[in-house]
């Protein structure tokens, strides 16, 4: 009879894997490194220091590259176990419990106190304007196309575009095309030149802005006009459901801000000029149609905009569990055969897997996946993450691939490393093409499938590496009797669990004596020790030792 996607019984069993735990938690602890660097990093953020560094930008986006994708596999892997032990209601309800209600909480508790002080930030902007940044783009070279942009420089401009320099890259770094580069200072020579080499001025950068939104941002009239005659479009929306003319209602905090983050220097006298200039420019019925809002535009505002913030992923992994849900419902209605391994099982597997995230990454902005935060998640990031997720799916319904997943680590690793420094190379460096002989124009796939081939080989590596090395069990010696825990017994005790807690593979303790099986023991993990060792007092060791030892259901 068929199951569906997932087998009521066989798969990769029902044991918790705490190396996949462990390795699915530090994926998430590593979003804490990532968001620290990034106020020293030259990327736009809501607070940058005066000094950035492009090696923690890189330490960025290297993190950036595997951290989510590695976090869904797992997430579909335990996702599947957890649909098999529970069923489909238990499954709903279990994640309803761990996803859905916290991410419900954290909206009308989290959510609300990071806008406070993005708000707050806005308004302290105005009255204590940050000191400027030096702007630091990708190119290790002064010779980019987007800092010549930048800088009004018409003949560098025309010299890179002249030698096959994209006019439609954004650059890697603040995800802004050429164009835009050229609006934000109102250089219209670059700009005129720049379109008549092709540049889009509706092409999405991002947030979904396009050189417009840009150009009337800042006040740019003469880059406005250029666009305009070009083909520019005034109602086209932003990922916040905001338009090129609604951009110029932003008061002067919000332009210091953005300002500050581009390191571009925009007086709002001069910005507020300009927007009159452009509003001027439009006719009575054109400026009644770019600023009237219909209802459908309010609603795709509210739905496609921030409103998760950080929290994305929890609302992402509910998506992903009711699509889970819909597909082994699905599958229960079709003919179903065993999944031969080979789907699954490494290196073979990538031969399906890296072509096709090699295609949804094409369709990303930057480096990586990018992030989605609204009601309804934006189809190409749910779509980039639903790979990820449905092959920890398919990896738990084969015992085999589970098992053997990862083995060769050491080889996974080091080609997960130059996977990923060519393909830094070449999206920072387009002239990295020409030094290879290869055309510029190929960075349109070598790219997106060098960071596939790493996103999966540093994923795959990294759970070889976690089941090497976490493998390891911790018991309790099964003798030890909680109500004989005396404080003058306290320090031996801690020694005595201390050195015979530590197992090996083969069973054998490390310390003196042999352990008991982990049949007759309570699990219990190496830090709680750790931090009975680490007890300032007498009454605080007791407590550690007593929650650690007796606080545990014997014989499990």
């Amino acid at each position: 009879m068929n199951t569906g996607l997932i087998p009521k019984t066989g798969g990769a069993g029902s044991a918790r894997r705490h190396a996949f735990d462990a390795l699915r938690a530090s994926a998430m602890l590593l979003g804490i490194a990532l968001h620290a660097g990034l106020a020293f990093a030259p990327i736009p953020w809501l607070a940058m220091n005066d000094e950035t560094s492009p090696a923690i930008g890189t330490f960025i986006e290297v993190l950036h590259g595997f951290r989510l994708p590695l976090f869904f596999i797992m997430s579909g892997f335990f996702s599947a176990m957890l649909l098999q032990r529970r069923g489909i209601a238990g499954f709903l309800g279990h994640r309803w419990k761990r996803i859905a209600l916290p991410l419900l909480l954290g909206v009308v508790t989290v959510i609300p106190a990071m806008l406070g002080v993005i708000i707050g930030g806005h308004a302290l902007q105005a009255v204590y304007p940050a000191p400027t940044r030096e702007r630091a783009f990708a190119e290790e070279t002064e010779a980019s196309i987007w800092r010549a942009a930048a800088d009004g420089d018409l003949e560098t401009v025309r010299t890179l575009t002249d030698s096959g320099a994209p006019v439609n890259r954004p650059d890697p770094r603040f995800f802004t095309l050429p164009l835009a580069w050229a609006a934000t200072g109102d250089h219209a020579d670059v700009v005129e030149l720049l379109l008549a080499r092709g540049a889009d001025p509706n092409q999405r950068m991002g947030d979904d802005n396009t050189p417009m939104h840009t150009a009337c941002f800042f006040g740019a009239s003469e880059s406005a006009r250029l666009m305009l005659e070009a083909g520019g479009d005034l109602n086209v929306p932003n990922r916040h459901g905001e338009t090129p003319i609604e951009a110029m209602r932003h008061d002067a905090g919000v332009v210091a801000f953005i300002s500050n983050l581009l390191a571009v220097e925009a007086s709002f006298e001069r910005v507020e000029a300009g927007r009159s200039e452009i509003a001027a420019m439009l006719d009575a019925d054109s400026a009644q149609g770019a600023e009237r809002r219909t209802v459908l535009d309010g609603i795709m505002g509210v739905v496609s905009g921030e409103v998760f913030m950080h929290l994305w992923f929890l609302w992402h992994l509910c998506w992903l569990a009711g699509g889970l849900i819909l597909v082994q419902l699905l599958l229960r209605l079709l003919p179903w055969r065993s999944m031969p391994d080979v789907l699954v099982s490494t290196p073979l597997c990538l031969l399906g897997f890296v072509p096709l995230t090699a295609l949804t990454q094409s369709w990303q902005a930057n480096f990586g996946p990018d992030t989605s935060a609204g009601l309804i998640p934006a189809s190409h990031v749910l779509l980039h993450y639903a790979v990820f997720f449905g092959a920890g799916v398919m990896m738990y319904r084969s015992a085999r691939a589970a098992d053997r997943l990862g083995r060769t680590w050491w080889v996974y690793l080091p080609i997960a490393a130059l996977a990923c420094y060519l393909a830094l190379q070449i999206l920072h460096k387009p002239a990295f093409f020409g030094e290879l002989g290869l055309p510029v124009q190929a960075h349109g796939w070598l790219g997106p499938a060098l960071q596939s081939i790493f996103v999966w080989t540093a994923s795959i590596g990294l759970i070889g590496l976690a089941r090497r090395v976490l493998r390891r069990s911790w018991v309790i010696p099964a003798d030890v009797n909680c109500s004989r825990v005396q404080p003058s017994r306290t320090s031996g005790l801690i020694r005595r669990v201390w050195q015979t807690t530590r197992v090996l593979p083969s069973g054998r303790g490390l310390g003196r004596g042999r352990a008991q099986p982990a049949k007759r023991s309570g699990t219990v993990h190496l830090r709680l020790v750790v931090l009975a060792l680490r007890c300032p007092s007498a009454g605080c060791r007791r407590g550690t030792v007593r929650s650690v030892l007796c606080a545990l259901p014997a014989g499990r």
